[in-house]
């Protein structure tokens, strides 16, 4: 689950994103028990099981971010430098190995086995 005002900028746990910028997320359930790291530049769309999306509230394609690391408690990824400025839904996938597909969730703060969470933030 995570946490209200969650995603900040890496640099400095700042609420201003950018794009190109690595974020944080913190909450829990969030990734694996055991730190997930990935190396630059070729950062994948998944990373322990994790994986973030971003929808853009005013409509339009939803951008897979790329994943930099992934453990239980926080998690971060590249915002893609070709994103528009503008408010997006954060998607935060954790597909657990022992389950079979997806759950879906809605906007808000629910968290289900194989969850799938969205959060609401802006930058630009």
């Amino acid at each position: 689950m995570m946490n209200n005002g969650s995603i900040l900028n890496a640099n400095g746990y700042q609420n201003r994103l950018a794009p190109g910028a690595v974020f944080v997320i913190f909450g829990s359930g969030l990734g694996p028990p055991s730190i997930a790291t990935a190396a630059s530049p070729n950062y994948p769309l998944s990373l322990g099981g994790t994986s973030v999306s971003l929808a853009p509230a005013a409509g339009g394609a939803t951008v897979p971010a790329k994943m930099v690391y992934s453990v239980a408690g926080q998690i971060a990824g590249l915002l893609p430098s070709s994103i528009a400025p503008g408010t997006y839904a954060a998607t935060v996938t954790v597909k657990e190995p022992r389950l079979s597909g997806r759950y879906g969730g809605s906007v808000g703060y629910r968290r289900r086995c194989g969850f799938i969470e969205r959060h609401r933030w802006h930058f630009g």
